[in-house]
């Protein structure tokens, strides 16, 4: 994904959009396919309308059971829906300022997030 994503972050703005969009739409589909879950819990990634419902969803059914973990996944989903958000304010500022290289915050990121699934949290220190 930093790969393609890197690459779309070189080609000129302009006559070569339809190819950077192609590129940037195959890392959605991968990220799409890839992180499904966290914690036990379904999600989107790349969208959050779907995780609006399912994070209602769960608040409801707290609210008809009064069962703490659909309460503590509704609250989850809603988080990683205000990281949905404030991704969106910093994406859209940054492509503002920096333009079409704005995308290699998003391969930082990813190779920062592909280094972080390899600590062992479920070591004992």
């Amino acid at each position: 994904e930093s790969v393609v994503l890197a690459a779309a972050a070189f080609i000129p703005m302009g006559k070569y959009d339809i190819a950077a969009n192609i590129l940037i739409s195959f890392v959605c589909s991968l990220q799409v396919e890839s992180f499904r879950k966290v914690h036990g819990i379904n999600f989107a990634t790349t969208m959050c309308t779907g995780n609006i419902r399912t994070a209602t969803e769960n608040v409801f059914k707290y609210k008809n059971t009064g069962d703490i973990k659909f309460l503590d996944s509704a609250l989850k989903i809603y988080g990683i829906i205000a990281f949905f958000i404030i991704g969106v304010i910093i994406g859209a500022g940054s492509s503002r300022f920096f333009g079409g290289s704005a995308v290699l915050a998003a391969v930082l990121l990813l190779i920062s997030g592909f280094f972080l699934m390899f600590i062992d949290n479920e070591k004992e220190i």
